[in-house]
C-alpha cells in the first residue's frame, strides 16, 4: 500500500553537516524539520540526536515523542521506543498514531493482550486506517480469535483492496474456519495484485479445489487439479506480511 502523503518543510541538513545553513537553535520544529529526511535517508543515529534536541525544547509535545519512538524501533531499541510511545500517550491519551505504534510494537514482542488494548483503540479513534485493522488482526488471529480476525481483515481490504498480505491472510483464515470458496477469492486476488505470491496462493487454491474433488468422490479429478493450480503456475518465492511499524512507511488508509 502506498504511505500517505505527510506535509511539512522542505528537507534540510544536520547542524554541523556539509553544507548546512543556519540553524534556529532555539526552534523546536526546525529540529523536528531536520530529523525526517535524516530518518528517511538511513541516518538513524543523526534523526535520534535531532528528535532529542526537539524535544529538550518542547517537552510537552506528544507528536515527537511519538516520531522519536518510530525511530527507535528501527535500530532497533524497543524499550525505547515503548517509553518514547507510552510518554506520547500520556501527554496526548487519544493520539492514535500512538497507540497504534506501540500496539505493532507489543505485537512483535508477542504482548498480545496488550497489542489487541492498543490496536483496538487505534480502530476505534481512526476506524478509516486499514493499517490498524491489518495489525489488529494479525494480533486477534495470534490470540486464536479466527472470526475477529477476519472481520478485521474484511474491513481492511475494504478500505484498501489493492492491499495484497491482507488478501493472503485473508484467505488463510477463511480456508482454516471452513468458507473455501472466499478463501479462493482472497488467494486469488492476493496473486493477482502481487506475483511474487502466485506460488503460494496457487497451492492453497489447489488444496480448496482438491477437497472438493474429494467431497463429490471424482478421485480421478484430483491431479488435474493440482496439475492446472500449481504445476502451470510460476515459481515465486511466498512471502511473509511482516510490513514495518512506521507509520511513515505503513500502508495506510
Amino acid at each position: 500500500m502506498p504511505a500517505p502523503t505527510r506535509s511539512g518543510p522542505r528537507p534540510l541538513r544536520a547542524a554541523g553537516g556539509e553544507g548546512s545553513g543556519p540553524v534556529a537553535p532555539g526552534d523546536s520544529e526546525t529540529r523536528h524539520a531536520l530529523a525526517r529526511p535524516l530518518d528517511f535517508s538511513g541516518d538513524l543515529g543523526g534523526a535520534v540526536g535531532e528528535f532529542r534536541r526537539a524535544i529538550e525544547l518542547e517537552p510537552q509535545r506528544a507528536e515527537l515523542r511519538d516520531d522519536l519512538g518510530a525511530v527507535l524501533v528501527q535500530k532497533p531499541d524497543a524499550a525505547g521506543a515503548a517509553a518514547e510511545f507510552s510518554e506520547a500517550l500520556r501527554l496526548q491519551p487519544n493520539f492514535e498514531q500512538a497507540h497504534f505504534h506501540l500496539g505493532v510494537l507489543r505485537y512483535q514482542e508477542k504482548s498480545f493482550e496488550e497489542a489487541a488494548q492498543r490496536l483496538k483503540t487505534a480502530v476505534e479513534l481512526n476506524s478509516a486506517d486499514a493499517g490498524a485493522h491489518y495489525y489488529l488482526a494479525q494480533v486477534l488471529k495470534s490470540k486464536g480469535e479466527t472470526s475477529a480476525a477476519i472481520r478485521e481483515l474484511q474491513a481492511c481490504v475494504a478500505l484498501r483492496p489493492d492491499y495484497p498480505d491482507a488478501e493472503n491472510s485473508l484467505g488463510l483464515l477463511l480456508q482454516h474456519s471452513g468458507d473455501g470458496e472466499q478463501a479462493v477469492a482472497a488467494f486469488r486476488k492476493a496473486a493477482s495484485l502481487d506475483p511474487r505470491l502466485t506460488s503460494t496462493c496457487s497451492q492453497e487454491i489447489a488444496k480448496e479445489e482438491l477437497r472438493n474433488v474429494w467431497r463429490l468422490g471424482d478421485v480421478a479429478g484430483q491431479g488435474a487439479v493440482y496439475s492446472k493450480e500449481v504445476m502451470e503456475s510460476p515459481c515465486a518465492a511466498p512471502r511473509a506480511p511482516c510490513p514495518r511499524a512506521r507509520r511513515e512507511r505503513l500502508s495506510r488508509g
